[in-house]
């Protein structure tokens, strides 16, 4: 059995002369291991790759995790008032609306679902079209593309 090259450390071989632990020191966490990475991560396979195991059960899993502890928790507070910070008229119109406006069912022929208001001009808060989540985040996928 091959073991690791590294002075003293006698565990199984893993790769160029190393054992895992050693290896990962020499080669992911030098500068050349983070050239190589970021190199890959740029690459087609690699977006392929980071956006397969996005789309994974388990990387949802994890980040639904990581929302509930409490470093998660203080993340979304941090990202929540640099969102208010930056766009304080939403804050505003949806402040306005959320004491002046009951939530109604989605105007979409079709769908039943109580809806969430979405504001097409943030200066008139008042004026707000009720959509279920589904057809909200329609609108602004919709919105993004033009």
């Amino acid at each position: 059995m091959r073991v690791c090259g590294m002075e003293g450390c006698g565990k199984k071989h893993h790769g160029l002369g190393f054992c895992r632990k050693h290896y990962t020191e020499k080669y992911t966490r030098s500068e050349k291991g983070k050239a190589i990475k970021k190199k890959y991560d740029c690459s087609e396979k690699g977006k392929a790759t980071a956006r397969r195991y996005r789309q994974e059960k388990v990387h949802k899993y994890w980040i639904k995790q990581y929302r509930q502890s409490t470093k998660g928790k203080a993340q979304k507070k941090r990202d929540r008032g640099l969102y208010e910070e930056r766009y304080p008229e939403r804050k505003k119109a949806n402040k306005i609306a959320s004491k002046n406006i009951e939530r109604s069912q989605c105007i979409r022929e079709g769908c039943v679902e109580t809806g969430e208001r979405h504001h097409s001009d943030y200066n008139r808060p008042l004026k707000v079209i009720s959509l279920c989540r589904k057809h909200h985040i329609e609108l602004h996928m919709q919105l993004r593309a033009s």
